[in-house]
Order: C-alpha cells, then sequence, then structure tokens
C-alpha cells in the first residue's frame, strides 16, 4: 500500500515522503497512530501543492535573512548595559540579549541560538559575533555601551 508520511518514522522513511508499505503494517501501525494516511490521488496532489508553497516560502524567508545580514552589518546594533565604576558590565552579554537587542533596532524577529558567542561578552566597545540566519552566516559588529 502507497502511503504519504506524516511524521517521521525510523526505518520507513521522513515526514512528506510517499513510501509502499504492507497492507497490514499500514492499516494496522501507521494509519491508526496517525504517523501516515493513504496516498490517493488527491492526497498526492495536496502533498505536492504543500511541498512547492514550502519550497516557496523558504525561499521567500531566505531572502528576508540576507537582507537582515546586510542591514546587520551596515548598521551595528548597539546593546546598552549598566556598569560598574570601573566600567565593567555588572553581568555578562549572551546570545538572548544581543537577539533581543536587533528585534528592537531593525523590528525583526530572530529564531532563538542566532546568535553564537564564542563565549559571553563580558566588556564594553565594539565585538564582532557570528550570526546564523536561514542558510546565511555572518560575522556582524556589535556595540556595547554603558547607560
Amino acid at each position: 500500500m502507497k502511503i504519504i508520511l506524516l511524521k517521521d518514522v525510523g526505518g520507513v522513511g521522513k515526514r512528506k515522503e510517499v513510501k509502499d508499505v504492507s497492507d497490514g503494517y499500514a492499516i494496522n501501525f501507521l494509519i491508526p497512530r496517525g504517523l501516515a494516511h493513504q496516498a490517493t490521488a488527491e492526497n498526492v496532489a495536496k502533498l505536492e501543492r504543500e511541498k512547492r508553497d514550502d519550497n516557496v516560502r523558504v525561499a521567500r524567508e531566505d531572502d528576508a535573512w540576507k537582507t537582515t545580514i546586510e542591514s546587520l552589518q551596515a548598521q551595528p546594533p548597539t546593546v546598552s548595559v549598566r556598569v560598574n565604576d570601573r566600567g565593567h558590565p555588572y553581568q555578562h552579554i549572551a546570545g538572548n540579549t544581543i537577539e533581543r537587542a536587533i528585534t528592537e533596532t531593525y523590528k525583526v524577529t530572530i529564531p532563538k541560538g542566532a546568535v553564537i558567542l564564542d563565549e559571553p561578552i563580558t566588556d564594553v566597545g565594539q565585538h564582532i559575533v557570528l550570526i546564523r540566519l536561514g542558510t546565511h552566516e555572518a560575522r556582524i559588529p556589535i556595540v556595547v555601551k554603558a547607560l
């Protein structure tokens, strides 16, 4: 029986793949557990439309990420922190703080974990951080300034 997988199934295949499995396995295991449904002509056509729409959406998001990275390189985001009397921040600056600053400055939501730091930033000044958005990756400057 031909089926369309709704979730990844070990030993069978990945989500949104059309596979040929035994009738008993499909009827007694995969379909009742919501892991697959039968690959009728209508369901296969719907799957192809979904894949096409996903490809268009991913391409559009990829272009948006590229534009965002170019904006970040042109105008570095600024993170303002409270500092002690020696000019050191009271706490280190982590990736999530930088992500929040980018979101506030550029009004664009970036995914968690997009900013990658080798180690937390512990002083004021300009720092270079790695940012990974979609398939794009760049090193961008970040300015940490005292309040």
